[in-house]
């Protein structure tokens, strides 16, 4: 199976800016469109729950050379201005997240983490308590137990897994549609920088407000690799 990378809605918003928001950067254009012919194999994939029930929702593409990189090189000051910004006038404001990603933690319950995704940009949210939703199997489609009741929805057809929620702290929604697959951060203010908390992979809309966020811990997400890959991951250095 291949793919394109990075996907093909990121690779379209990003040529939308170009044209409209601001002059047209053509080394930009250039790569972009290379990027869209060029597509990367699928070595190993996987969408269900991985052996503790956390939600497994991802793929491992193999890259050539021409576009393999430096770990971290992806970050820009983005999220750590967005992060100033949301402390203004505390003493968190002198937090500058120089030495990029220093360490990764799962996140605990009321952490406020931060992201930048392709459909959002930057935004922040106040992790939750909730652990649990349900699929339908073999998809990003969540489901609650009374659309099972109402669709007569049989439980062989759905996944029932665990998952962390996000909460909105401002006004509108942490991420939308376009953002799924995007880190999850929250600030090491002592190592003047971030630790990777984990992976947002779906929403849960609620009629009552804002969609709430769903991500996996970064240790349920290495879990998963290693049990369909059959090798140990780590975060590298």
């Amino acid at each position: 199976m291949q793919v394109i990378t990075p996907d093909g809605l990121d690779i379209l918003t990003r040529l939308l800016e170009n044209f409209e928001i601001r002059p047209t950067y053509h080394e930009e254009l250039d790569f972009l469109l290379e990027r869209w012919s060029k597509k990367c194999e699928v070595r190993h994939r996987h969408i269900g729950a991985n052996g503790n029930g956390w939600r497994s929702d991802w793929a491992l593409v193999c890259l050539e050379n021409e576009w393999k990189g430096v770990n971290g090189s992806w970050m820009n000051d983005e999220m750590t201005d967005f992060y100033i910004q949301m402390n203004r006038g505390t003493p968190e404001e002198t937090f500058t997240g120089t030495n990029g990603i220093v360490s990764c933690a799962d996140p605990m319950a009321d952490t406020i983490c931060y992201k930048d995704g392709a459909g959002t940009g930057c935004t922040a949210g106040r992790v939750g308590p909730t652990e649990a939703f349900m699929f339908r199997k073999g998809t990003a489609e969540a489901i609650t137990e009374e659309e099972m009741q109402e669709q007569k929805t049989p439980s062989s057809e759905v996944d029932c897994t665990r998952l962390v929620t996000v909460h909105p702290i401002e006004v509108g929604d942490v991420a939308l549609p376009g953002d799924s697959g995007c880190g999850v951060f929250f600030p090491v203010l002592e190592k003047d920088g971030w630790s990777w908390a984990g992976q947002f992979v779906s929403l849960f809309h609620s009629m009552k407000g804002p969609s709430l966020s769903l991500i996996v811990p970064q240790s349920e997400i290495l879990r998963s690799l290693q049990e369909v890959t059959g090798k140990s991951w780590l975060l590298s250095n």
